[in-house]
């Protein structure tokens, strides 16, 4: 069985020349299981049905993702004052020194 491989250099180039750093952003997800791939020695590399399977994830992901909801105005007694995040300890001698 002879099975064409591609790097994840040759990968990022043809496929995702948007990105700065593509072929680590390959190597990411394939570590983490996102995608599949084809581990060889200390490298990855994909065939052309990995290099199918992360484009039709890409498309998927893309067309489920939602847009960011609009930020809640911030009500003034809900805004956390800098004492809140300080021990009880510290509010004790922050109070001390006022």
């Amino acid at each position: 069985m002879d099975r064409k491989t591609f790097t994840l250099a040759e990968v990022a180039t043809a496929y995702l020349p948007a990105l700065k750093d593509g072929r680590r952003w390959l190597a990411s997800r394939l570590n983490n299981g996102e995608l599949t791939g084809i581990p060889c020695g200390r490298r990855w590399v994909m065939t052309q049905s990995d290099i199918d399977h992360m484009c039709a994830t890409l498309r998927k992901t893309r067309s489920s993702a939602q847009p960011e909801p609009e930020p809640e105005s911030v009500q003034p007694s809900a805004v956390p004052s800098f004492a809140d995040s300080l021990s009880p300890r510290s509010r004790k001698r922050l109070r001390a020194v006022r």
